[in-house]
């Protein structure tokens, strides 16, 4: 599944081979390493028109805005 970022992209974009969550487990010795390593083992092209992708965007951001209010009213 695409992340929602990459859906609401208006280029293409790549995700990285390589995890960077690494580096906080000391998987990866530190950030020169896994710049050694970079590469992308797949790229997203744009999903949708900039008129769904602004839908989408402002749905996304609605979404968000009723939760962190639910939260704050939850505490």
């Amino acid at each position: 599944m695409q992340p929602f970022s990459y859906i609401l992209a208006d280029h293409p974009r790549g995700r990285n081979q390589y995890d960077e969550a690494g580096l906080a487990v000391g998987f990866w010795a530190g950030l020169e390493e896994l710049e050694q390593l970079q590469g992308f083992d797949r790229t997203f092209e744009p999903a949708c028109d900039d008129l769904t992708r602004e839908r989408k965007y402002e749905g996304w951001r609605q979404v968000l805005s009723y939760q962190l209010k639910d939260q704050i009213n939850h505490q």
